[in-house]
């Protein structure tokens, strides 16, 4: 897991688990661990990056989008709505090849 830290505040960036291992889910107890290591050095809020709904309970609960937030709001979150992000492309030809060479890479990824 990855974490930054600014003024009273501790955001999660980026956090991974091997495949074999996802069901014992070892993000939650770092997510967990690090909420407790910011609480303990005095940090007042953890930024978890966001969610994807407003209101999981109004959602599929087997939806993986709604499953994340709902996650994050078994901790106690509360969801704070930013601007929306928005992709500007400014090669359109560099932008589908790179897309095209992703989506490669992570099919040949997950067979192996």
């Amino acid at each position: 897991m990855f974490a930054l830290m600014f003024g009273r505040k501790v955001f999660y960036v980026w956090g991974g688990s091997s495949a074999p291992h996802r069901a014992y889910q070892p993000g939650a107890l770092l997510q967990w661990e690090t909420i407790k290591w910011a609480r303990l050095h005095g940090y007042r809020y953890y930024d978890f990056h966001g969610a994807l709904v407003e209101d999981p309970e109004k959602y599929n609960r087997h939806d993986k989008t709604a499953s994340v937030a709902l996650f994050k709001k078994g901790f106690g979150a509360s969801f704070v709505k930013y601007m929306p992000q928005h992709k500007v492309v400014l090669s359109p030809s560099r932008y589908h090849l790179t897309s095209a060479c992703r989506k490669m890479l992570f099919t040949i990824h997950r067979l192996v």
